[in-house]
């Protein structure tokens, strides 16, 4: 692989002199960073210091890479840049992957981190964000961590926004906080890792598998009790309760095989069975913003005050908001879809709302469980696809409607339909079906959505009714002519209840 320090030279009309640009390029990142001087009256002075802005953006790669001069043309420097040890781009003829010890995490986030402190430096675009979170998933990728892990890390410490792409103010000093972060999410893993073969046959994570996992939640003998008071006749004694509670967690998405999304197992075992409380993320009341969250069963202040009170930590009032953060993050209970809802067309159409017809309902009789904050995220680029569509004057009535049903294997379901009256695509069928997998919003609804629930879309396409499954069972097929004609572009999202 190579590093390129490109300079370019240009004049400067109103002053005199010329300003010279520097841009590194690292090939798996695309354009690392920049920075610009105005050569004047010193350029001696001015070259030095560039240099050491060199050396410096030079310096992270170091560690991990052998970096030598190779040639200088014209206006670039290129240097060789050779991993010191194997990665996983370079070690794929390898019989199995072994996990990396905790001190070799530590050394790649290091490395990570200073790569991500170099992109800060400047507006980061959309394009450059996926790379890096691309390349910390490359880099950590022996390691037990899912690219939605990833990512969530660095949109919630390094302080990218989905909405404008940028970084804020203080994602430096947030660096640190990334590295204990990615290094902590590591050191919560349980699970044996497995070959690349072997994780090529992992399964899908299965909406219906996530509504039997959380119906422990409502089971006396399940997980109810760490959301719910203890009605039992005997004392409350934590440790008691936690041990079996851990045995439950453990044996259902382990030995029972319930292929629940690597998220939702990750937010279960950081609010209740970690062995050092860690910090999650859950919504504030009115939906608006993620709040970290310090405090869990496994915080030392609250096993005391249960201990000497011998009581759920519900009975308190700090700890019971807790409890209620977590079921915020992790179940629509009525009315609060109709809420959320409220709230993502307030922000997605702005001004523009009273323009629109909305019909929504049934809303606020949802209820169902999901990954709230991803839910909200896919809803939003749903909004976001449709405003984009609305640009005549009968392209201004949404539908928004909640359905209830049961299914022949007993499940209830539980639907969101979403309507853009006569909105239909152009593209044949052939290209959208590739492009709705992959690009765009619709490439990211179906990241957010992925294991929690089903998704299709409703439509006509070359003239013919149909409907394309997106998230779905092996059984379903990828796309089905439908006999009713829709009446624009409908988003169905289905969520299993038990």
């Amino acid at each position: 692989m190579r590093l390129d320090i490109v300079r370019k030279d240009k004049l400067n009309s109103k002053e005199k002199g010329i300003i010279v640009t520097y841009q590194a390029y690292y090939k798996p990142l695309g354009l690392l960073t920049f920075f610009e001087h105005h050569i004047e009256a010193v350029p001696n002075l001015i070259q030095l210091d560039i240099e050491k802005q060199i050396i410096e953006l030079k310096e992270p790669l170091k560690k991990y890479f052998s970096i030598k001069k190779f040639s200088r043309f014209e206006n670039i420097d290129t240097y060789i840049v050779t991993p010191k040890i194997r990665t996983q781009e370079n070690s794929d003829h390898r019989k199995e992957a072994k996990p990396l010890s905790k001190e070799g995490i530590n050394e790649k986030v290091i490395f990570i981190s200073k790569l991500l402190k170099l992109s800060t430096q400047n507006q980061t675009d959309e394009r450059t964000r996926d790379r890096l979170i691309n390349l910390i998933s490359d880099e950590i990728g022996r390691s037990s961590l899912s690219r939605e892990e990833v990512e969530r890390i660095v949109e919630e410490k390094i302080g990218f926004t989905e909405r404008n792409h940028a970084v804020s103010p203080d994602a430096p000093v947030r660096i640190k906080e990334t590295e204990k972060g990615l290094i902590k999410l590591n050191e919560e893993r349980t699970l044996p890792h497995k070959s690349g073969k072997e994780q090529k046959s992992i399964p899908e994570p299965n909406p219906k598998h996530v509504a039997d996992f959380m119906s422990l939640f409502n089971k006396r003998d399940g997980l109810k009790y760490l959301t719910h008071d203890y009605d039992e006749n005997e004392e409350f004694e934590i440790d008691k309760f936690l041990d079996a509670a851990k045995e439950i967690f453990s044996e259902s998405t382990k030995r029972k095989q319930l292929n629940i999304p690597k998220s939702l197992w990750s937010i279960v075992n950081q609010f209740a069975f970690e062995s050092e409380q860690t910090e999650w993320t859950s919504l504030s009341e009115d939906y608006t913003k993620s709040i970290p969250i310090k405090i869990g069963w496994a915080t030392k202040e609250l096993r005391d005050w249960s201990k000497r009170n011998k009581l759920h930590p519900i009975r308190n009032e700090e700890y019971s908001s807790i409890i209620n953060d977590f079921k915020r993050i992790t179940r629509i209970e009525p009315p609060n879809l109709e809420k959320l809802i409220d709230i993502i067309l307030d922000n997605i159409f702005k001004k523009d709302l009273d323009k629109y017809v909305f019909e929504k309902p049934g809303l606020s009789k949802a209820d169902f469980y999901s990954h709230v904050i991803f839910l909200k995220d896919a809803l939003e680029a749903i909004f976001e696809e449709i405003k984009k569509r609305s640009d005549l004057p009968q392209k201004k009535k949404i539908s928004i409607q909640y359905e209830r049903s049961i299914s022949d294997e007993g499940y209830y379901l539980r639907k969101i339909i979403i309507t853009h009256y006569n909105s239909f695509p152009s593209k044949e069928l052939k290209l959208v079906l590739k492009e709705w997998q992959e690009k765009g919003n619709m490439g990211k609804i179906k990241e957010k959505l992925r294991g929690y629930c089903h998704w299709s879309v409703e439509t006509i396409i070359q003239e013919k009714p149909t409907r394309v499954n997106i998230l779905r069972d092996k059984e379903t097929p990828l796309y089905e002519s439908i006999q009713s004609k829709p009446n624009g572009f409908t988003h169905i999202l289905t969520f299993y209840y038990r």
